[in-house]
């Protein structure tokens, strides 16, 4: 439980606009960005994708 919390806090600190999700992927070590994704989903409740659209929406 205390890994899956410091993974979450390092994904989401790196999901940015300006970064790639395989760029991500890569940098904690998830070999493919479907797998990555689904990862994410199951960890965060959303995809990388929707979940940029919703933290970065309101900073724009």
């Amino acid at each position: 439980m205390k890994i899956q919390s410091l993974l979450y806090s390092i994904v989401c600190k790196r999901i940015n606009p300006n970064i790639k999700v395989y760029e991500v992927a890569d940098q904690v070590g998830i070999q493919t960005s479907a797998y990555f994704t689904y990862l994410f989903k199951k960890m965060v409740g959303s995809t990388p994708q929707k979940y940029r659209d919703y933290h970065y929406s309101k900073d724009a």
